[in-house]
């Protein structure tokens, strides 16, 4: 039995080695464009506000988290901005923090602002950027020292300005 063998298949086979350094390059272009963009818009500020809603329960050794949110946690800040961050919480159990922190920062460093609420309540929290860089905001619930656990409910929005 006898096979059939393309004639033009080693033609084929060598247009495509030719024409590969050249679809490589080309991927490579857009690659590095679209990587161009995403950074021009994350060191102007664009990712830098969000707002997050959510449900946090922790009660010894089980814990439960739901609701929604949208935005980015981690965002550049050029120095001389501020952030801005305003929260709602309605606390049944424990303590609800915010806070801003710059990332890799040393363990040491303390976080760049921060709030706290023992009661349910609103407030806002405007952070002064001293040094550029990279910062996130962690929201999220506490035990205090009367109760074991938490039970919050709150609504968390950020923006720089």
């Amino acid at each position: 039995m006898q096979s059939y063998q393309d004639p033009t298949f080693g033609d084929r086979q060598k247009r495509m080695r030719a024409a590969l350094p050249k679809n490589l390059l080309r991927l490579l272009m857009g690659g590095g464009a679209i990587f161009g963009v995403v950074a021009v818009l994350a060191f102007t500020g664009f990712f830098s506000s969000g707002q997050a809603s959510y449900h946090i329960k922790y009660a010894n050794v089980a814990s439960s988290k739901y609701g929604s949110g949208w935005g980015m946690e981690t965002f550049y800040v050029p120095a001389g901005r501020k952030v801005r961050i305003t929260y709602e919480a309605k606390i049944l159990k424990g303590e609800f923090h915010v806070w801003v922190r710059k990332s890799w920062a040393p363990i040491t460093r303390k976080s760049d602002g921060r709030a706290k609420l023992r009661r349910s309540g609103s407030g806002q929290l405007i952070v002064p950027i001293k040094e550029s860089g990279f910062y996130y905001i962690s929201m999220g619930g506490m035990p205090n020292g009367i109760d074991r656990g938490y039970d919050i409910d709150y609504d968390v929005s950020w923006k720089v300005q």
